[in-house]
């Protein structure tokens, strides 16, 4: 569990939580900009993704133990979907520095079309957490995972 909060939970919560650390100084900065969905409104999740993917990435090239049984359709797909996410973490983070969304609503677009890069950085994100958190909890090198599934 410990392995899991570290490289995984942190990357993700630690905007976050530095964004309530700043609170608590007395900064030049209007509230709007503390808000906690200003820190990951722009795509900023899709970098915690393209670490997760290229973990994951590094991981599936490893060598594995003689003793592991690794199930290599689900290696292959695996690889290919990490990669896929890897590319879009990619162009999400990188749009979502060079056209950063600003504050307020733009007249013509609706309420909801407004979060959507964010919660395209929330799947991609989330994705690429669950195919990284398969890697080291022994996913692919039990069989008896499949069973259970």
């Amino acid at each position: 569990m410990g392995w899991f909060l570290v490289t995984v939970a942190l990357p993700v919560l630690a905007p976050m939580i530095s964004l309530i650390c700043m609170k608590a100084f007395p900064l030049a900065i209007p509230s709007a900009q503390l808000a906690l969905v200003s820190v990951v409104r722009n795509g900023q999740l899709c970098w915690a993704a393209i670490g997760f993917c290229t973990s994951a990435l590094y991981e599936l090239a490893e060598p594995c133990p003689p003793s592991a049984r690794v199930n290599a359709i689900f290696q292959g797909y695996l690889n290919g979907g990490m990669t896929l996410l890897l590319v879009l973490a990619s162009l999400f983070a990188a749009c979502g520095a060079v056209l950063p969304h600003t504050d307020g609503y733009a007249s013509g677009v609706p309420r909801r079309g407004h979060n959507r890069v964010l919660l395209a950085s929330l799947g991609i994100t989330s994705l690429s957490a669950i195919g990284f958190a398969l890697i080291p909890l022994g996913a692919l090198a039990s069989s008896d995972f499949w069973r259970l599934i």
